[in-house]
């Protein structure tokens, strides 16, 4: 599979959210979509070679207490656990 070589943020949660893609790393690989070595010959449609991008290689810019937009709506949302 290629990977994306990202800069983003680590949040307070734990999580990684990518702001920029510097680059895709590609893997050389035949049966990758996203190579320039593919060599599929069927349609985008009924290929069934890898879809998606490996792990991205991470590069982080800056660090936040915050969480992410995902883990701040679960927590302190409408779905948020009861305060005791």
């Amino acid at each position: 599979m290629c990977n994306a070589r990202t800069q983003g943020i680590q949040k307070g949660c734990g999580h990684y959210v990518a702001v920029k893609t510097l680059e895709v790393i590609d893997c050389g690989r035949p049966n990758c979509r996203h190579s320039a070595h593919h060599a599929c010959g069927r349609s985008r449609s009924a290929c069934a070679c890898a879809k998606y991008y490996g792990p991205d290689v991470e590069e982080i810019v800056r660090t936040e207490t915050a969480w992410c937009d995902h883990c701040s709506s679960w927590y302190e949302g409408k779905g948020a656990p009861r305060k005791r």
